[in-house]
């Protein structure tokens, strides 16, 4: 069950960190609502899917169902670390389209931030069309992909349409 939160009228989000070097000093974090986030659960096995691009991990189990696995970071172009802690993943739903991510233990559900602007440049994302937006606050570089472009992609590759 998907709950939608609002505490003094603002937003509540998750942030995912991204398994990726900060920039500027500063750590990168992926933003998803609260209506995106379908379940979070431990992580399972992944079954590698032959020919699959390198961004698809795999596939993965949740209620029964076979869900991709995606690395976020390696799709939009990012440099890539992998995790110490991969102990959580995150099956994200984009209208009727699912995927898991990985995730370390340090989710973070926060207050949607007050004040946030566009950084002065996102060289560090190569995909930039599959970025809806990147926001500089205080918690860091806040990424917003385009998980709807995202999913279709990997449908198109995965189907070869």
């Amino acid at each position: 069950m998907t709950v939608y939160l609002k505490q003094d009228g603002r937003d509540r989000v998750l942030l995912i960190p991204a398994h990726a070097p900060k920039i500027s000093g500063k750590a990168v974090h992926f933003l998803f609502t609260l209506g995106q986030v379908k379940d979070i659960f431990r992580k399972e096995v992944i079954r590698q899917i032959p020919f699959a691009p390198s961004w698809v991990m795999g596939l993965t189990r949740w209620r029964e169902k076979a869900v991709p696995v995606i690395c976020l970071e390696d799709c939009l172009g990012m440099p890539f670390i992998p995790s110490a802690h991969p102990g959580r993943m995150v099956l994200i739903r984009s209208r009727e389209q699912y995927a898991v991510l990985y995730a370390d233990t340090a989710l973070r559900l926060v207050h949607l931030p007050e004040t946030s602007a566009p950084p002065e440049s996102v060289s560090w994302i190569s995909e930039k069309n599959l970025v809806r937006g990147v926001y500089e606050c205080k918690e860091g570089f806040l990424v917003l992909a385009d998980m709807p472009g995202i999913l279709n992609m990997r449908q198109k590759q995965i189907t070869g349409e």
